[in-house]
């Protein structure tokens, strides 16, 4: 699952590179404008982007997402494969 975001300010320019993103259930899953992550567990999930800038003003985004597994292409005795998702984004 990927997530991308921007983040301009009017004083410092492009923040992109600066953006946090955490996952409520899982805590952090990368930076930068752009994550990619396959280890999101299993469950309804608000995932946060955020930024501070050098005057320590902050901004956060965030969109909800649930994660279910698809049993029937679960490998035997292997954990869950879990890749269906719906989001309110």
């Amino acid at each position: 699952m990927s997530f991308s975001g921007t983040a301009i300010d009017t004083e410092e320019g492009d923040l992109t590179s600066s953006l946090g993103w955490v996952s409520s259930l899982d805590g952090v899953i990368g930076s930068g404008g752009s994550v990619t992550t396959t280890s999101l567990s299993v469950g309804s999930h608000s995932i946060m982007a955020s930024v501070t800038d050098l005057g320590g003003a902050g901004a956060t985004g965030a969109a909800n997402v649930t994660i279910q597994c698809d049993f029937d292409h679960r490998a035997a005795g292997a954990t869950s494969h879990c890749n269906r998702f719906e989001s309110d984004a």
